[in-house]
This record gives C-alpha cells, structure tokens and sequence, in this order.
C-alpha cells in the first residue's frame, strides 16, 4: 500500500519534514547534481543539491528520520529522486536491516510550495525483499539498477511497484559505494573493499565486474555520472570532499571540499546523483513540431500530429553527414503508423547531408505529413 504525505505540512503522523530551500531547476536547464545525507546521531535525513564547480551545498528537504538511513538515491529528472530508505516503525519491513523501502520524492518547484513522498514500498524480488540497497541508478530504458551490500546482487527495479528482477551477483565484494551509468551507457560501480576499493565496469546483463582503476581504503558513499556524462563524481565522508574522475582515464585528481552556508559540511552516509535532464525545458530541441519531455531514461521527442518532415529532419541541415540525416529521418517516421521504409528509402537517395565528396542525387525529399 503507498502512504503519500506532503512534506511542507506539520503532520500528525509519519514524516514531519519540511521544505529547507528552493527549487531544483537550474536556470541554464543544466543537470543537477544532487546528495542525500543521512546522519548517525541524530537519524535525520536530509536532501541537498550541489554545485559540483565549489562544493556548496543548497539544503532541499529535510525528511526526518522516520526512512533513516537512506543509503540509495536515484533521479529522474531535476524534481523527482526515487531513493531507498529503512522501516523504523514496528513493521520493520527490511526484517533488521535497511534501505529496502523504495520512496518517490518530488522536490518543490519553490521554497513556499511542498515537496511531496510516497512510499512505493519494499524492492522484492519473488524470493523476498532486497535490503543494504546503497547502489541506485536509472537507465536509458527508464529501470532503475540497484546493488546490495547484503546480497551481493545487481537487480533491475520497477520504479512504480518496486517489483525486482535479479541480473546477477557481483563478483567482487559490494560494500557501499554506488553504481551509475555513463554517455556510452556504460556501468560503473565504486565499492568500499579496503585494497580493492575503487572503480569497477559491471556488464548489466551479467553483474561481472572489472577493475578499472583502485584507489586502496578510499570509501565513497555515492557516486554518479554528472547528467550522465563521462564526468563522474564521489562522495567521500571522511574528508567530506567530493572526487572528481573521468570516466575513459580515470581520477583528475580534482577535489572539492563539500560545505554548507559557508561552514564544512559534515556528510557521514548517503548517496550522489544526477539526472539525465533537468525538465521538459532542457529537453526543447527548439522544433515546434516535436513534443520534448524530459523521462528517468532521458530526453524523449514526438513528432506532433500533421508536422511536415522537412520541419523536423531539414535537408540543409546542419547535418555531420548523410547517414545522420537519415537517422533523423527514420526516427521521425517511427512515429507514424505507417510509410516509414518509404520515408527512410527516399531518404537515403537524397543528397541531405552528404559532402563535397559523396554528393549523391540531386533531389531534396519533397515534404511529408506526418500523421499518427
């Protein structure tokens, strides 16, 4: 059963939070960069985002303590994180343990307006519930990818029910750390081992991990691909610095000290990560005859009802080459029910996109309506 609570209201019952800061949105539509922290002595939870550039911290929403601690945060866009938090009421849902309960978590668009938490409920798997969830992050595919330090295992949720399929089990000792995926949809993992820690490639059809670069005793309590990027960065609680690495020749060797209203930030366990967009704005690829919405998996575009080919995929350009335009082209037509190979084969015998050295025929496409 979803529990669904508004954050900026005092409530009588579970999750007395409140809203600490403004919106998320970045005014250039860039990708924010976002930590959950969750302390040990006071229990509380709390969401920041985070400029990656100075290290300061905006505080976000202050989830009480009720999901403490919440080892796993995964965003979909620039408002929405899905994160996986403990069950401290009698229920006891984790049977022990901890982040098991996966939450919903929409950031307010305006310090006076509220954030908003629905407790999907437990990941399961059918052999039961999947808990020590510290790695969480979503797809192309818009699945969210989770490991657990108690298992060992790498799954594929299903955001809306929590419903888990097991890929595998990591061959190397997961303990913290996190997992992100990159540009080249590549999947990393960083994992809190003493010698070995560091970072791992895992195969997302079969959990096998290779080493890629170790950093002995280095603990990172997240790490995430900034708006999925081969710009990577970590947390690290110790020093309370994030690590900056790059995801084809490994760590910068850039640090930036995390801090908040000035003062050091005391970050002690959590997660780091990034959307692959903002919102719908950041998605606009400026063509009025495509709808642009900002998904978990990325930027999705559909062609609008009776939109002319030629506003969508224009023969002139600017295309890097030929083949790149008749990928425009084929995918624009994907959104009609039919006369796609048509489109595509007249396509590939224009000249749109080709260069000085391969000028092919002459003919421009003559424009088409697109009807669903």
């Amino acid at each position: 059963m979803r529990h669904k609570w508004s954050l900026a209201l005092r409530l009588a019952g579970p999750l007395a939070a409140m809203v600490l800061g403004g919106g998320p949105a970045l005014a250039d539509g860039a990708s924010p960069l976002f930590l959950v922290d969750s302390q040990f002595e006071d229990l509380r939870t709390t969401v920041h985002r985070i400029d990656p550039a100075s290290g300061a911290l905006t505080p976000l929403v202050d989830l009480g303590t009720d999901h403490t601690p919440v080892l796993g945060m995964a965003a979909a866009s620039g408002r929405v994180l899905y994160l996986t938090g403990s069950d401290t009421s009698p229920a006891d849902a984790c049977q022990g343990q901890r982040s098991c309960v996966l939450m919903r978590l929409v950031l307010p668009a305006a310090a006076a307006d509220p954030a908003e938490l629905t407790v999907i409920g437990p990941v399961r798997t059918p052999s039961g519930v999947v808990t020590e969830i510290v790695g969480l992050n979503f797809d192309t595919d818009g699945m969210l990818y989770a490991t657990s330090q108690a298992s060992g295992g790498l799954y594929v949720v299903d955001p809306a029910t929590g419903t888990a399929r097991h890929v595998g089990t990591v061959d190397v000792e997961v303990h913290g750390g996190d997992v992100t995926f990159d540009a080249g949809r590549r999947l990393w993992l960083w994992t809190n081992i003493g010698a070995g820690s560091g970072l791992y490639q895992l195969d997302a059809s079969t959990a096998a991990a290779s080493a890629f670069e170790l950093h002995a005793n280095l603990d990172l309590a997240g790490l995430t691909a900034l708006g999925h990027s081969n710009l990577l960065y970590g947390a690290h609680p110790p020093s309370d610095r994030l690590y900056e690495f790059d995801a084809d020749t490994g760590f910068t060797g850039r640090t930036v000290l995390m801090t908040l209203d000035g003062g050091r930030f005391d970050h002690k366990r959590g997660d780091l990560d990034s959307p692959y967009c903002a919102d719908d704005a950041a998605c606009d690829d400026g063509i009025p005859c495509t709808e642009d919405v900002c998904t978990p998996g990325g930027c999705r575009r559909r062609v609008a009802s009776a939109c002319v080919l030629e506003e969508i995929c224009p023969c002139d350009g600017p295309w890097r080459n030929h083949g790149e335009y008749v990928s425009c082209v084929a995918r624009a037509g994907g959104q009609i029910r039919a006369g796609r190979r048509s489109l595509v084969s007249e396509a590939a015998r224009s000249s749109c996109g080709r260069n000085g050295t391969d000028p092919g025929p002459s003919a421009a496409p003559r424009p088409r309506r697109l009807r669903r």
